[in-house]
């Protein structure tokens, strides 16, 4: 009897064995099911993304809003990661911005391809640019998602047009050569000008 309840128990765990998927097949079937979870989690994250991210609002110049994103384990890392993209925006626009202005001293001021003058305001320029992402914007929205290995964080940052030209200014008066070069041009004084309502706006 001993004998033939140790057969039934010795085919009973060699049919479960055979039904128990092997080592690599247990390996890939939990890959799958990895990838099939990731797949849904995407499908989820992608219908939740914030409408801001995707339709930042319009500042009508007076204000720029800038959208980042970030994704890790950590959600600080993700948050920093996203802000990070959104600054580097806010800095391009900024650049983009300063550039024009520059140009018209360089055109009203009769300033020449070859004046030392033109690497001073293109080094102004870039001065200007890092100390506003530095200081002046604020984190306007953010949001965050968990994905199948950590987060997703989406940022909205603000920033009030307006202190990037009151640096350049500061700057240009800091320097006897460009100011002389620029203070009787109408772009000098439009900047006063931005500079004037910007303050009374606050």
């Amino acid at each position: 009897m001993f004998k033939n309840f140790f057969l039934i128990s010795l085919m009973i765990f060699f049919i479960a064995a055979c039904a128990s998927p092997s080592g690599p097949e247990l390996i890939a079937k939990k890959i799958e099911e990895k990838e099939e979870m990731k797949a849904e989690q995407i499908e989820i994250n992608v219908k939740n993304v914030p409408q801001w991210y995707l339709t930042p609002p319009d500042g009508k110049g007076v204000v720029g809003y800038f959208v980042g994103q970030g994704e890790s384990a950590s959600i600080q890392v993700a948050k920093d990661i996203a802000v990070q993209e959104a600054k580097e925006d806010m800095a391009s626009a900024i650049d983009s911005k300063l550039s024009q202005t520059i140009k018209k001293f360089v055109e009203q001021g009769g300033i020449t391809a070859e004046s030392s003058l033109v690497g001073k305001f293109s080094t102004v320029s870039k001065e200007v640019t890092a100390e506003t992402q530095v200081a002046g914007w604020s984190l306007k929205e953010g949001d965050v998602q968990t994905t199948v290995d950590g987060y997703i964080f989406y940022a909205l940052i603000e920033y009030v047009y307006g202190d990037e030209n009151k640096l350049l200014q500061q700057k240009i008066k800091q320097d006897n050569e460009m100011l002389t070069a620029v203070k009787a041009t109408e772009a000098f004084a439009e900047l006063e000008e931005e500079i004037k309502k910007a303050q009374e706006s606050n």
